[in-house]
């Protein structure tokens, strides 16, 4: 039986591959890329070539493009993706005997954007496999079939896929920490959590809950000891891009802390899409912009502060026992994902997918979440979908005429919110209940 089920993941991992090696390789090409696509490529050739300081600067982004706004993680994986790709592109100009600039694909960028996404789409593959491991302890079968709701999600397959976005990345290095914290490699731990953080700042929100279960769970004298060992190679990092990297790293959080947007919410169906729907369309309402006395800013982030409070009081009551089972670490990691994604300010759709692995996880031990699971991938899809759409031939697929509708991404942020405020009240009420039966 044991075997049977390796035998499966193995099918289910290769088709998973296959199916977004296809997407992939169709929609690679540069005529239909999305602008991130882009940015990424220009600061993968720029890091590549003139080292990775380079892509913060001006002088040698194109001219159509901006300056990189992501952490050092993800400027060395375009750049060591760029050098893969003009590596592999190399070879098979010796194996088809062809002189350099021969092939269109291979020097307009479409090769390059290959590379470009290969990092999500294997951060999609150890995810799902993660899934099963966790899952796998408690229901052999299930397993499978929660491993495939993740690597089969439609959102994350066009999110990594279609549309080249890197955000499964920083979600796995999460989930590496997650899991590591629960096999109490507690170093290890926090140093994929901040690489989480140095591929891209989205996680930041995770980490007052991921930090209060680190302060009940390790002594003192060790955590301070382990964060100054991680922070140092932090620092030792950064020094490529800058001989000061404290002064750097000051700077572009300043810089780059919040979204490049400053909307309420960047095409995100979630509480702030529900609420002010009328306001939303033109012009877009700001964080700055005020209700009552307050900037709609400072309510995000208060909600955000408020929905967590009852969560670190289960951490701090919880038998240290129970603290790092994963049926509790996967519940709460994906409610405060949905909390953040709910409530946060600037919030983009695809920051939602932070939620998915954490609750696919999470359904396998509560399996009363499992409509609740399918309903906001359905969701997150059409959001995800709706923000970006692959065309053919200037031809938009059959589905505009329903999202273009004013009312459709209304009701899909009154659904998000309804589930998730559903899934908060269930899950303090359940762990709240145990500490009153006490």
């Amino acid at each position: 039986m044991q075997e049977a089920l390796k035998g499966k993941l193995g099918i289910l991992l290769i088709l998973a591959f296959i199916v977004r090696m296809v997407l992939v390789s169709m929609t690679s090409q540069t005529l239909y890329e999305q602008n991130d696509s882009y940015l990424h490529r220009d600061w993968g050739r720029v890091a590549f070539i003139y080292g990775p300081a380079e892509s913060y600067n001006r002088k040698y982004i194109s001219n159509v493009g901006n300056i990189n706004n992501l952490p050092p993680g993800a400027t060395y994986m375009f750049g060591g993706m760029y050098y893969l790709h003009v590596q592999a592109s190399k070879v098979i100009n010796i194996i088809t005997n062809r002189d350099p600039g021969m092939y269109l694909w291979m020097n307009d960028g479409t090769f390059a954007n290959i590379f470009i996404r290969m990092p999500a789409v294997f951060s999609d593959l150890l995810i799902g496999l993660l899934i099963y491991m966790m899952v796998y302890k408690k229901d052999k079968k299930y397993a499978l079939l929660c491993a495939s709701l993740y690597l089969f999600n439609p959102g994350i397959i066009y999110n990594s896929s279609v549309w080249g976005q890197v955000d499964a990345v920083p979600v796995l290095f999460f989930i590496l920490a997650a899991h590591f914290l629960m096999k109490k490699r507690y170093f290890i731990s926090i140093l994929f959590a901040v690489l989480s953080i140095f591929v891209k700042l989205s996680l930041l929100p995770l980490l007052p809950i991921y930090g209060v279960i680190l302060l009940k769970k390790v002594p003192l004298s060790k955590l301070f000891s382990y964060s100054f060992i991680v922070l140092g190679l932090l620092y030792a990092s950064i020094l490529p891009i800058s001989s000061e990297p404290h002064i750097w790293l000051i700077q572009f959080l300043s810089e780059h802390g919040t979204n490049v947007l400053d909307n309420i919410t960047a095409n995100a169906f979630n509480f702030w899409w529900l609420v002010l729907a009328p306001k939303l369309l033109i012009p877009a309402v700001t964080v700055n912009e005020r209700f009552l006395f307050a900037s709609y800013g400072f309510w995000g982030y208060f909600l955000y502060a408020i929905a967590i409070i009852p969560l670190l009081f289960i951490i701090w009551k919880k038998k240290n026992s129970e603290l790092l089972t994963p049926d509790f670490l996967m519940g709460l990691f994906a409610l405060t994902s949905i909390i953040y994604f709910l409530f946060l300010p600037t919030m983009h759709e695809r920051y939602f997918i932070t939620f998915f692995p954490f609750m696919t996880a999470y359904v396998g031990f509560k399996r009363k979440y499992f409509k609740l699971l399918l309903v906001l991938i359905g969701m997150y899809s059409i959001n995800v979908y709706s923000t970006w759409q692959y065309k053919v031939s200037q031809v938009e697929l059959l589905a505009n005429p329903i999202i273009g509708n004013r009312m459709f991404p209304w009701i899909i942020s009154l659904i998000i919110t309804a589930a998730g405020v559903y899934f908060y009240i269930q899950f303090i009420r359940d762990h709240l209940n145990k500490y009153s039966k006490r």
